[in-house]
């Protein structure tokens, strides 16, 4: 059965906001952050449609500069997509 995947990503403000917002679609199980290409450790999802996440990130984004994606993967731990985190 295939299923449609997205993620939504709202802009993370260094310094004022403490996690990594936004919305997943679709058969989504774990979400990992990617911080200048090193996975972090993955949050474990527990549903089967839309739903809004918020992510601890504070400790993991250090720079502005830093190129930070949502790294989404399925039931099979097998890698599905990721979306850039907009930087401010």
């Amino acid at each position: 059965m295939k299923y449609k995947r997205n993620i939504k990503m709202k802009e993370y403000t260094l310094g004022k906001d403490t996690h990594v917002s936004g919305e997943l679609l679709g058969n989504i199980k774990t979400i990992r952050l990617e911080v200048d290409g090193e996975l972090k450790r993955g949050s474990t999802l527990d549903f089967k449609d839309k739903t809004a996440f918020n992510y601890y990130a504070i400790d993991k984004i250090k720079s502005k500069h830093s190129k930070v994606y949502m790294v989404a993967f399925d039931d099979n731990d097998q890698y599905v997509l990721k979306r850039r985190v907009k930087i401010k």
